[in-house]
């Protein structure tokens, strides 16, 4: 995927430029360090010398400040042998030297100074105050030298903070390399997890499709049988119909026929559910020839008239006769009618088997 790619090249940069800032960082510590060895090393080289230089001034002032004070001893007028240096003249002799760096005027000897007194040359004090005013040179030139060694080695100082930096980018691409890592594991996990989730969004696809094509089927028979419930159900629209027209000439021909006055034996018991007409001759042979008549028969003598008359007559269950006639002596056709619709043979429909028996005994 594309953003994949481009967290990844994204931390690959990172990285890289974290490995380069590391290197070219390393290396300057490293050149820090070679460079502050060198001027630790170059400053306690000048310190020595200047230790060096320090006691070769100190011999040289003291040599200096013999030589003064054997110069200014002069003989006593008298002839004493003890000299006593005149400070102004010792004085103004080393200034007069220092100023000049050269040799000083020679004075005549005092006529009273003895010859025996010995003089310092002036040459070798001369000499003296030119290596004091050299090694004074050299003194602040090495000075100077330490003053800017101690400068650089300030400078190499700062390398510690580059120091300190580095291992603080060091600690960060460590922390980024694990991040990396981490972030590259949740990468493969991710597209594992990808992966497997388009697996099972293309198994649930098929899945799916198998069902739906399931359904549209049972669809189309759902809508096939709907379709022919609906005939069905149109069809016995048109029988109830055909029903109710029948009951009701049913109707209007017993009120003609039954009405008041008229003789009873006239009345037809095969109306009765699961009554033919061999049972209804023998009921009638039996006396029963009315509907109220065979509303008030007791279902044990009905049945005991059946068993009288042989084997196919058993085979009938009159239960359900006493309750037909009494709604026929009524004259109520339509609760005939519909409890006859609920009755087979003579029988609820529930129970198939009487049901079978009572049809064909009724037929009988």
């Amino acid at each position: 995927m594309d953003w994949q790619s481009l967290l990844i090249g994204s931390f690959i940069g990172l990285v890289v430029g974290l490995i380069i800032a590391w290197l070219y960082w390393r290396g300057k510590l490293e050149q820090a360090r070679t460079t502050e060895a060198q001027l630790r090393k170059q400053i306690a080289d000048a310190q020595d010398d200047f230790k060096i230089l320090r006691g070769q001034l100190a011999e040289q002032k003291q040599q200096l400040a013999q030589l003064s004070a054997t110069r200014g001893v002069s003989a006593d007028p008298q002839g004493d042998t003890r000299g006593v240096a005149s400070p102004p003249a010792a004085e103004t002799f080393a200034a007069t030297a220092a100023a000049t760096h050269q040799s000083p005027v020679k004075t005549q000897p005092d006529q009273a100074t003895k010859p025996s007194q010995t003089a310092i040359p002036d040459d070798d004090l001369a000499t003296q105050l030119a290596n004091i005013d050299s090694l004074s040179g050299e003194l602040a030139k090495t000075g100077a030298d330490i003053d800017a060694l101690r400068s650089q080695l300030l400078a190499a100082n700062r390398s510690e903070s580059l120091r300190s930096l580095l291992e603080k980018r060091e600690q960060d691409l460590m922390a980024c390399t694990a991040e990396n890592e981490y972030l590259s594991g949740a990468l493969s996990n991710a597209d594992l997890n990808i992966a497997m989730l388009d697996s099972q969004l293309t198994e649930f696809r098929r899945g799916y499709q198998v069902v739906v094509n399931t359904l549209a089927a049972e669809l189309a028979r759902a809508v096939v049988d709907l379709e022919m419930t609906q005939e069905k159900l149109s069809d016995a629209t048109v029988q109830k119909k055909a029903l109710v027209v029948q009951i009701t000439a049913l109707e209007t021909a017993a009120d003609a026929r039954y009405s008041e006055g008229d003789p009873v034996e006239d009345e037809d018991l095969a109306v009765i559910e699961g009554i033919g007409p061999k049972i209804m001759a023998l009921l009638n042979d039996g006396g029963i020839v009315t509907f109220e008549q065979l509303a008030d028969s007791e279902i044990t003598d009905l049945k005991a008239l059946l068993n009288e008359a042989g084997s196919p007559y058993q085979m009938a269950n009159p239960d359900s006769w006493p309750r037909q006639a009494r709604l026929a002596a009524k004259r109520d056709w339509a609760g005939l009618q519909a409890l006859k619709e609920e009755l087979v043979g003579g029988v609820r429909k529930p129970d198939e088997a009487e049901g079978d028996i009572s049809t064909n005994s009724g037929i009988a």
